[in-house]
């Protein structure tokens, strides 16, 4: 998995691209921990260019969103791939994590 990373008004849209799994989402858990230290606490995460999500991958997901929270600020999630999205809708995680169909709309969502 990578992932790049962009400002935009009052949040940092993290996109990921590629599997989601235990043995690759260690970059992406330490950008967001520091993004926390460095009090950005806004955080999109575009998925349109990941295929599949293991369960540790869901694990990350919840510890950002309660992480964030924490921290005073929130999680979204954008585009999911079909794949994706089962996962989300079996895990009933669609029902915690709110899910927006551009950056710009999860964005907006923040104010």
């Amino acid at each position: 998995m990578q992932f790049t990373r962009t400002e935009k008004h009052n949040a940092v849209v993290l996109a990921l691209s590629g599997e989601i799994e235990m043995y690759n989402i260690g970059p992406v858990k330490t950008e967001v921990q520091k993004l926390i230290e460095e009090k950005k606490v806004r955080i999109v995460l575009n998925l349109q260019d990941v295929p599949f999500i293991d369960s540790t991958g869901i694990g990350m997901v919840l510890l950002f969103q309660k992480s964030l929270k924490d921290a005073g600020g929130g999680l979204k999630l954008v585009k999911l791939t079909p794949s994706v999205e089962q996962v989300f809708r079996l895990t009933r995680l669609i029902q915690i994590v709110e899910i927006f169909d551009s950056d710009e709309a999860a964005i907006a969502s923040f104010r």
